[in-house]
């Protein structure tokens, strides 16, 4: 991925928790599944960016670990201003 791609997950990311600032948008959120059955875990602001389409959903993590690893990859800025 590249900056221009960064760029625009996090002027997203920020656009959200302007919007809707009591939503804890970097915690992981539990999803359960139905097919098959088990727990997954979810990236809220990218299920916010891209949708929910199921099981082949690729922010969708195994274990709450993986998911706050790719949340502090993914959806942190870096410290200089980026804009």
């Amino acid at each position: 991925m590249n900056l221009e791609e960064h760029r625009a997950i996090w002027r997203f990311d920020e656009a959200m928790e302007a919007l809707a600032p009591l939503v804890p948008w970097r915690e992981p959120i539990r999803l359960t599944l139905l097919e098959p059955p088990c727990h997954r875990w979810g990236c809220r602001l990218c299920i916010a960016r891209v949708g929910l389409k199921g099981v082949d959903v690729p922010m969708q993590f195994g274990s709450e670990h993986a998911c706050r690893t790719h949340i502090a990859a993914m959806h942190t800025p870096p410290p200089e201003p980026y804009a």
